[in-house]
């Protein structure tokens, strides 16, 4: 006994020391962990960093490339663009001298022998004109124009080649700040000296583990041992204490029997007595024989009476079951012809409209009457469309001619005002200096101001003059040889006339076609009103039909469970999807069966017989924590435990995670989650646990 208790002393100072040189606990690992998810992290964040900055730099120099290009592209587009400028002014040049000559040209054949000339005031015409080369002229005008058209071009290309470089200059921008912010993020940090300390720390992390696990051994050894030694101890105390207890009791128990000897005795012989009196009560012999014959009769009288009232209790239900189905029967009768007499009415009402829209239609249908009128209609619109562009273009060009007339007739009115009033000025002069005609001051010695006003004078008419001929040119070129002549005009007026009132009459035969069309489409809205009303009745009437179905056997409680069903389906689905990362989804189908729709096969619908053990518990578990949320809605008996029993042993360590997440999610005050499971991943998300390990040999 004194060596079985030294033992267990010493064992129990060897648990001592062990615990105390534990090499650390979960904490301790899972602050490793934590430390070297977190230096990943930061290895993978300065990778991903380090390629998108390696990315940015590419773009950046393709843009750069793209910008050099465009500005190479600018540059000669430019310089064509000059020349094609310093050329066309040129042109110009050249037509501001020809058209110089012209008007020469032009005041050369309109002298005539004996008048003075406008320019000189000679009445003497000796020299003769020189022919004009019209053609050189023209050609020259369509060199510029020609010229105008390429500078135009040219022009809209620098303007797209800006624009062009605008954009690569903005990528060029962009680009720079997101590489400069790549850089901050990246800093002095290098992704080789962070591998080499995560493999340091992982190494570090996993010899932790080893010792701690060395550690729980030597624990575990340790206590067996001194569980064996405490047994042993335990069962030598208690076999000397229940001898001990044993011996008292029989002692105990011997006083106790002759007490009860001596009492059993006495009631006995009273017992004997009592006997003798009730036999001659009662005059019979076998007192026990009646005693149990009447107490059959009891037995048997409690259990009719029993039957009786579970009998009538019964019929009681069933005579409320009766009148209740038989209200409920009245008032789906009362329904049901209310439903058939509005169902009558509206059918009168559609066959009062049917009938309104064939005297509407006629012959024709109202569908086909309709698509020929609005073809009508489009034919009327698309006549007045036509009509209008004509008539607007024979504005136009009205307008046009009757503008270029009136600036052409104002132009000569100017010229001959212009012409009036320097005869009237020159004659005024001539008269104010004693001249009777202009030969005679032509004769004369003209001062020095006198020949500086002339010489104003006749620049101020040759402006003019080359005024009016540029205008007179620019009416022909407007013009491009067309004419008109007034009977012409008044032509195009009764034209537009006779189009304006065919406007009108067309406008008036569409508006009273659009009044049809109207009323038609009422009559036919009526009419699909009525349909609708038509179609809700009969709704309401297949619902009452099916009410009057399902109430028959158990039809009800079947069709109460598959709606039940579907709100299971439906949230068992949100919880799979979620798990599964929008792979799977939960259907129900017409037959109340589950079908599983696979997202990654292109949503193909399959057996939940196909899935593997891992996707089954999946299932089994979303819709178990479906089931009990719907429990959990009802709020009479809350469910505040729940229970998983294995299955994540065919789980990987993704999914298993995504898994552990949704049951921390659903943890809550009111519901406690348990995991029954061999699965040593789980036991660090497991806050609290509950460890069963088997008995050793040789212990009960």
């Amino acid at each position: 006994k004194n060596s079985a208790f030294e033992e267990g002393e010493n064992l129990n100072n060897s648990l001592d020391k062990i615990l105390k040189s534990c090499p650390g606990d979960e904490e301790t690992v899972l602050k490793s962990s934590k430390q070297v998810e977190t230096l990943k992290h930061e290895y993978e964040e300065i990778l991903n960093n380090t390629a998108l900055k390696e990315k940015y730099e590419g773009e950046k120099k393709d843009a750069e490339l793209l910008f050099k290009n465009e500005k190479i592209a600018f540059n000669e587009i430019c310089s064509k663009l000059d020349k094609a400028k310093n050329k066309k002014n040129e042109i110009k040049n050249n037509i501001e001298k020809l058209k110089e000559k012209n008007m020469a040209y032009i005041l050369s054949l309109e002298l005539l022998e004996g008048e003075p000339c406008p320019v000189c005031g000679s009445v003497h015409h000796t020299v003769k004109p020189q022919d004009f080369d019209e053609g050189k002229l023209k050609a020259e005008e369509l060199k510029l124009s020609e010229l105008e058209n390429q500078i135009v071009e040219l022009e809209n290309e620098d303007k797209n080649i800006q624009i062009k470089i605008a954009e690569y200059e903005k990528v060029i921008q962009i680009k720079n700040e997101e590489i400069l912010k790549l850089r901050d993020k990246i800093g002095d940090k290098e992704s080789s000296s962070i591998k080499s300390v995560i493999d340091l720390k992982e190494n570090e992390l996993d010899t932790l583990k080893e010792n701690i696990k060395l550690w729980k051994k030597k624990v575990e050894d340790c206590r067996g041992e001194l569980e064996i030694k405490n047994n042993a101890k335990v069962k030598l105390l208690s076999v000397e204490a229940k001898a001990g207890e044993s011996l008292n009791k029989n002692i105990e128990k011997l006083n106790e029997i002759s007490a009860k000897r001596d009492e059993n005795g006495k009631l006995l012989e009273s017992l004997k007595a009592q006997y003798e009196n009730y036999k001659k009560l009662l005059n019979t012999e076998d007192i026990s024989g009646l005693l149990n014959k009447i107490n059959l009769m009891d037995k048997k009288f409690e259990e009719l009476s029993s039957k009786e009232k579970a009998l009538r209790d019964e019929m009681n239900g069933f005579e409320k079951e009766k009148e209740q189905t038989m209200r409920e029967m009245n008032d789906l009768g009362k329904r049901l012809g209310s439903i058939k007499q509005i169902g009558q009415e509206k059918r009168k009402s559609i066959e009062e409209y049917e009938s309104k829209l064939l005297i509407l239609c006629k012959e024709g249908r109202p569908k086909e009457e309709l698509k020929k009128a609005t073809e009508g209609i489009e034919t009327i619109n698309r006549n007045e469309k036509e009509l209008n562009e004509k008539l607007n273009t024979i504005k136009l060009e009205g307008e046009n001619l009757n503008r270029d007339l009136l600036s052409e007739n104002q132009n000569e009115k100017n010229l001959k005002e212009n012409l009036s009033f320097e005869q009237k000025e020159l004659n005024r002069v001539l008269k104010e200096n004693g001249f009777d005609s202009l030969n005679e001051a032509l004769k004369s010695i003209a001062s020095e101001g006198e020949l500086k006003s002339y010489e104003i004078d006749i620049n101020e008419y040759k402006d003019n003059v080359t005024k009016g001929q540029a205008d007179i040119d620019r009416t022909i070129k407007k013009l491009n040889g067309r004419d008109i002549k007034e009977d012409e005009w008044e032509e195009i007026k009764n034209k537009k006339d006779e189009a304006e009132k065919e406007l009108e009459g067309s406008s008036k035969e569409r508006i009273r076609a659009e009044k049809e069309i109207e009323d038609m489409k009422k009559n036919i809205e009526k009419v699909n009103e009525l349909k609708k009303t038509k179609k809700s009745l009969e709704k309401e009437l297949d619902l009452v039909n099916e009410i009057d179905r399902l109430i028959k056997g158990n039809k009800f409680v079947e069709f109460v469970g598959t709606s039940q069903l579907k709100y299971i389906a439906k949230d068992a689905t949100v919880m799979l999807s979620y798990i599964t990362r929008g792979r799977y989804e939960l259907e129900l189908s017409g037959d109340g069966s589950f079908v599983i729709c696979d997202n990654a096969n292109g949503g193909v619908r399959r057996s939940t017989e196909s899935l593997s053990g891992g996707e089954l518990f999946l299932a089994s578990l979303s819709l178990a924590l479906a089931l009990s949320s719907q429990i959990q809605l009802k709020g009479n008996a809350p469910l505040e435990f729940f229970f998983l029993d294995e299955g994540f042993g065919s789980l990987d360590s993704n999914l298993l995670d995504t898994v552990m997440n949704a049951l921390e999610m659903l943890h809550n005050e009111r519901l406690c989650i348990g995991i029954i499971s061999h699965v040593e991943e789980l036991k660090n998300r497991v806050p609290v646990r509950l460890i069963l390990e088997p008995a050793k040999n040789g212990n009960g």
